[in-house]
């Protein structure tokens, strides 16, 4: 027998290999299993928090967000059609302009406050944040359709959606204003309610 250490359970705690090697492990609980989703959620934030003033409006499809500004000024001004007519501007994407509105409120805040213009850079930041915050969330939603999928098995929920952390597409449009992630959003918490009822 092979006996070793075993962190948080993850493997059964007897087994054996193809060539009848019989390992024991033995369980050491240093992380909860409820917590190992939140630190894997925490590393994953943490770098995409470093990607947030990497890239904003490097695109042309990016001045998609610059509509959803315009709209809500014309929303400021009491001016419904121009509202409408700028939130419909967005290459048929409405959904996309009218989630980025809380963004646009943030900067808007910034503008009025200190004078930073929503192209600035540093306004750029505010959007850029509202995608990480959007990423995590899919992380968070999509760790739930993995348990309900693996029927609860927590163990494959947990590296479903650690391997779903590190694909390219999930982390590569976070530094741009694309509506990658909000759509993101609102498929998957679609297909979680429609499978968790």
């Amino acid at each position: 027998h092979v006996q070793l250490l075993l962190i948080n359970g993850l493997m059964p705690q007897n087994y054996e290999n193809k060539y009848g090697i019989k390992m024991k492990f033995k369980n050491i609980n240093l992380i909860k299993k409820q917590n190992l989703i939140i630190l894997i959620l925490i590393i994953m934030s943490a770098y995409r928090f470093m990607l947030i003033d990497k890239g904003a409006l490097a695109f042309p499809d990016e001045r998609r967000h610059m509509a959803t500004a315009k709209a809500v000024e014309r929303l400021i001004h009491k001016d419904i059609k121009g509202f409408c007519t700028a939130i419909s501007s967005t290459y048929a994407r409405p959904g996309d302009a009218t989630i980025r509105i809380i963004p646009v409120i943030g900067q808007g805040i910034l503008y009025v406050l200190y004078g930073i213009e929503p192209q600035n850079p540093d306004s750029l930041r505010v959007a850029t944040l509202f995608n990480v915050i959007m990423s995590i969330l899919v992380l968070l939603i999509f760790y739930r359709i993995s348990l309900l999928l693996f029927e609860g098995n927590y163990t494959a929920a947990v590296i479903a959606t650690i391997t779903y952390s590190l694909l390219a597409n999930s982390n590569i449009y976070i530094r741009h204003l694309l509506p990658v992630d909000n759509g993101l959003v609102c498929f998957l918490f679609a297909m979680f309610y429609a499978l968790k009822n």
